[in-house]
């Protein structure tokens, strides 16, 4: 020790008495023999190999000694896939040469395992990959083969601003995982790929990505997906998504995309646009086979047949707010179902199907309010509307025939506020039409406006009109109404038979010649 004009100059550490540099065994024996010291770092020179099957490093380990028998933990790792050393946790009495229990490399990359020999850190997490593309994740303890092999089962992890590329895999499970910010592409194999009971959030539309191009199925099990997803599913099978919830919409035209396979089945899941009242922004395409939405509650949602499919849509006790529902004009003979549906504040498109005997049928106690319901000009299939309650419906339901032998007609239901249901047609196609056990308010029907349009049968019985207008103005032949009652109502007609009527209060009724001596004649006597 020296003094000079009152500074002081401490004593310089005495020199270390070994070479940092040893192996393991010999870093045991120094310690055992209580000869470390705790300026001097030992450097570990055969430390654990870690990374995938062929792309791996060996890996220098340089650790602090806190007293002469004791190695701290903290380490600095020193790996062939960078030039600069990457902070970890090492544990030099665990498993064979020493465990990595933790390490983070210089893109924000962390695993951690605290088992001997730490599989996580050791085998299966791909170091090799880091990159701007491959970065901030963090995986505790988890099962990772398969993310550059391509192979088993993927869990466990938290997935952070990262692309993951699966795409050579050919089947596998990715369970229990969190992807976060993330791109994860599947593979284009043949087999399964299942995603299950994981979460995908995107921090920004579009940032989540799931993409698979195989011929197998691509499956969502208790699947959380939102803030801007995107799933593209082009391949030739089954898409299928359960017990999951899809919230928000991300930066492409469509989010849940199934451009070419066999179907897409949506059961028991909630998929939901951003924010209340949002316009439409979640989009469940197909351009092949069919769709199917079960027991799920759909808002602010575009549900969308293609144009060019040729599969049916299919649509069984939903709740539906604020959506839009296409069916395209090209969907060929398939009949499309829509059974014990809630709806309110959307609108029903239906351009399809184009093909007898196809149809559109709502049975099943829908509950339809405040929607926007229309059938297109170039729909020449039947729509059966079977059972439930319709209410403030507009747009009005349009059924310009002009081919088709399959049947139109409404059933037992409760209608206030459809502003029109039209069956009409350039040519006459020959179908039935009927009308049966209604209660009708403030609506429209009209029949035919197609000179010698033939309907046979019962066109209306068993119905209740208030305030609404039956426009019988085209069909001739049998067209028969039976037990009908009318307030406040309209009738025109240009010739039909009739039995068991009530029209109560200020009505118009046209009369052909041979109706003109009804009463005289008691083929009339139930005319009231």
């Amino acid at each position: 020790m020296s003094t000079t004009s009152g500074s002081f100059t401490p004593p310089a550490a005495p020199p270390c008495p070994y070479t940092p540099r040893m192996t393991r065994a010999d870093a045991l024996a120094l310690r055992a023999a209580g000869g470390l010291r705790e300026n001097c770092v030992v450097v570990i020179t055969d430390g654990p190999t870690i990374g995938t099957a062929g792309k791996t490093s060996v890996t220098e380990i340089e650790l602090n000694p806190v007293s002469p028998t004791e190695l701290g933990t903290t380490a600095r790792v020193h790996t062939t896939f960078a030039a600069s050393a990457w902070p970890g946790v090492y544990d030099i009495d665990l498993g064979a040469a020493g465990t990595i229990t933790e390490l983070r490399d210089g893109w924000g990359n962390t695993a951690k395992d605290i088992d001997a020999d730490a599989a996580t850190v050791h085998t299966q997490f791909p170091w090799h990959l880091g990159s701007a593309t491959m970065r901030d994740n963090y995986v505790e303890d988890s099962a990772l083969p398969g993310w550059d092999t391509q192979l088993g089962v993927i869990s466990n992890n938290r997935i952070i601003n990262s692309t993951v590329n699966l795409t050579g895999k050919v089947a596998g499970a990715l369970v229990d995982n969190v992807f976060q910010s993330a791109g994860l592409v599947l593979g284009a194999g043949g087999g399964t790929a299942n995603l299950t009971r994981s979460q995908v959030i995107g921090a920004s539309p579009g940032t989540v990505l799931v993409n698979h191009t195989g011929t197998g199925t691509l499956s969502f099990t208790d699947v959380v997906q939102r803030d801007g997803f995107v799933v593209a599913h082009s391949a030739t099978a089954a898409l299928t998504v359960a017990n999951s919830t899809l919230h928000n919409h991300g930066a492409a035209a469509i989010d849940l995309n199934h451009a070419g396979g066999v179907g897409t089945s949506i059961l028991d899941s909630t998929v939901i646009a951003a924010g209340a009242g949002a316009a439409p922004t979640i989009e469940a395409l197909a351009s092949a086979g069919a769709i199917s939405v079960g027991r799920s509650t759909l808002n602010g949602t575009r549900l969308s047949k293609a144009a060019g499919s040729t599969g049916s849509l299919s649509v069984s006790a939903c709740d539906m707010t604020d959506c839009t529902l296409t069916v395209g004009p090209s969907n060929g003979a398939s009949t499309n179902t829509w059974v014990d549906v809630q709806a309110s504040q959307s609108t029903f498109t239906l351009n399809g199907p184009v093909a007898a005997p196809a149809r559109n049928d709502f049975t099943t106690g829908a509950r339809i309010a405040g929607t926007t319901f229309t059938v297109a000009a170039t729909a020449t299939a039947g729509l059966n509307v079977q059972g439930g309650d319709y209410n403030n419906v507009t747009g009005g339901v349009t059924q310009n025939r002009t081919a088709g032998t399959g049947s139109t007609g409404l059933y037992g239901c409760v209608m206030r506020g459809f502003s029109t249901f039209t069956d009409n047609g350039t040519t006459d196609p020959g179908v039935g039409t009927s009308f049966n056990r209604l209660s009708l308010t403030d609506s429209v029907i009209t029949v035919g406006n197609v000179s010698g349009k033939t309907l046979t049968g019962t066109v209306l019985q068993q119905a209740e009109l208030t305030g609404s207008t039956l426009n019988l103005t085209g069909p001739s032949g049998s067209a028969f109404i039976n037990r009908l009652r009318m307030r406040g109502a309209t009738l025109t007609n240009a010739g039909f038979d009739g039995s068991d009527l009530i029209i109560d209060g200020a009505f118009t009724k046209t009369m052909t010649a041979s109706q003109a001596n009804r009463l005289c004649n008691k083929a009339f006597d139930d005319w009231l």
